[in-house]
């Protein structure tokens, strides 16, 4: 009986999920590199943050020799699927189109045993690079492109396969949240009454804009967070809407409707061009 030990491990989580987890999340090799896998006597098992690569030490003859060219790395492809068609709205710097996809690789100088795969904190524009969903398709036979790709480099000038042999890598990924500014429209307000959004500190302030109109004519009452504020699937405060002053102050709606995936637009706030979460309170 072979006896498999780790080679390497890849751990994916995200801010916008409690615990980080992305809920769904599928992580395999692309079809170039299962066959590898295969062939090299290597084998790959999924989990939900990720997914592992071992080798079979009483057969290491395979990957040794797959990695004993100085000058040409192995490379162990991977597609991230996180199996949300909203995954776009609420992760930072996605892709804006087809022709693009995040793409994270290794060399970076490892903490320890963990490598992050992308230079910055999170996942960022910088990780984003050219894809031909075309061909993709063709060679995968799947209709939809992956969210992101992880390209393994084990040999060549990248990290030594001795290396992972002796310590076994973790490479991570980190996706942060999208953000946007919340923009309340109360529907039905009186005009006259002093009206106030806060109860959830921490947040964001909100300030009162001049007044609106919807495109029936209806006006509104609109308040905008001072900034932006990260999508979250739970937040852990909700605004409410208060009214009178701090002498006589009167809680109107307990928790206000709070931004989701589905409701950022491209408007601006002052301007700035940063996404707006429209929230619509009816009286």
């Amino acid at each position: 009986m072979s006896r498999y030990a780790p080679l390497f491990h890849l751990a994916v989580s995200h801010e916008f999920f409690e615990a980080g987890r992305i809920r769904g999340l599928t992580l395999a090799p692309t079809k170039t590199s299962a066959h590898a896998i295969a062939n090299l006597g290597l084998l790959y098992r999924a989990d939900r943050p990720g997914g592992s690569v071992f080798y079979d030490r009483d057969r290491p003859d395979g990957i040794r020799l797959a990695c004993a060219d100085p000058e040409q790395a192995l490379v162990l492809e991977f597609a991230g699927f996180s199996g949300d068609p909203d995954f776009g709205f609420y992760t930072d710097r996605s892709p804006g189109t087809l022709s693009s996809i995040f793409v994270f690789r290794n060399g970076r100088p490892p903490d320890g045993l963990t490598e992050r795969l992308h230079e910055t904190e999170h996942a960022s524009a910088a990780d984003v690079s050219d894809f031909d969903e075309r061909a993709y398709r063709r060679e995968h036979r799947r209709a939809v492109p992956p969210d992101f790709l992880v390209r393994i480099r084990i040999g060549g000038e990248s990290t030594p396969l001795e290396e992972l042999v002796a310590a076994p890598r973790r490479y991570s990924i980190a996706f942060a949240a999208a953000s946007s500014f919340w923009k309340y429209y109360l529907i039905g307000a009186h005009p006259a009454e002093a009206y106030r959004i806060g109860g959830a500190p921490g947040i964001a302030e909100f300030s009162e804009r001049p007044a609106e109109s919807l495109a029936d004519a209806t006006p509104v009452r609109t308040f905008v967070s001072d900034r932006a504020i990260a999508l979250r699937e739970r937040y852990a405060a909700v605004p409410q809407l208060r009214a009178g002053d701090l002498s006589e102050d009167r809680l109107l709606i307990r928790h206000l409707p709070v931004a989701a995936a589905d409701c950022r637009t491209s408007a601006a706030a002052d301007n700035n061009g940063a996404f707006v979460s429209e929230l619509y309170v009816n009286f």
